[in-house]
Order: structure tokens, then C-alpha cells, then sequence
């Protein structure tokens, strides 16, 4: 969907809320009127981009029904989206996380008897 025709103006038809998602990096936000909901790892973020625009004060302890009412929007959004073809999931998990720093060890592991073969051909 490209955003163009509504920034010039050629358009005034627009979609309630925008959405974005990193599911397996775990990091999403909603964006709807003045409020723009942040998630990152657990930690979500409030904030009225009317009065903060540069997202300096978090309001999700003092606003939990709105910060309640743009995660079940996310979740409607997600929901019916499959997984990602490249891999993992549409949603973080702690325990994915946690996955992380030992695949890439094991990665790591099954790529060096390569490049041992490449420096012992270089010699």
C-alpha cells in the first residue's frame, strides 16, 4: 500500500490505525490518532504524539485502557497473518530470544572447520 496519494492530497480516504511489526525481533507499534503504542522486548510505551512528537514521556502507566484498546488492535491485525517465510514467528517470545546467542554459537561452530580448510589452503 503506498502512502502517496494521501500526502498529496489525492486522497482523503485513510486507514483507522498504521501498524508495524519486527514479530521475531520483538519490536511493534501502532499508531492511532494522536497515540502511538511502542512494544520492544516486553517493555511497552505510550505516547500522545500531539503533545510529544519527539516520544520523550512514556503514558502507559497513567493510560492502561488505551494502551489495553491499540494491543488488542495489534493482536486483530496479527492475527489472521501467517508466519513469516523466512522463518521464525509473527510474535516474539522471551524464549526466543534467549534462543538466540546459542544458535549463533552452533553457527558459528559449524562454519569453522571451513575456513580452516580455506587458511590451510592458503598456506
Amino acid at each position: 500500500m503506498s502512502l502517496l496519494p494521501l500526502l498529496t492530497a489525492q486522497t482523503s480516504n485513510r486507514h483507522d490505525a498504521l501498524y508495524w511489526s519486527k514479530g521475531p525481533e520483538g519490536e511493534w507499534a501502532v499508531r492511532r490518532g494522536d497515540w502511538k503504542l511502542r512494544f520492544l522486548k516486553g517493555q511497552k510505551e505510550l505516547f500522545n504524539l500531539a503533545d510529544d512528537p519527539s516520544e520523550r514521556s512514556n503514558l502507559a502507566a497513567a493510560n492502561p485502557a488505551i494502551v489495553r484498546e491499540l494491543s488488542e488492535a495489534l493482536e486483530a491485525w496479527i492475527e489472521p497473518m501467517g508466519e513469516p517465510i523466512t522463518g521464525g514467528s509473527k510474535r516474539w517470545t522471551a524464549n526466543a530470544d534467549q534462543a538466540k546467542p546459542a544458535k549463533r554459537a552452533r553457527e558459528e561452530n559449524d562454519q569453522r572447520p571451513a575456513k580452516r580448510r580455506r587458511d590451510a589452503a592458503k598456506k
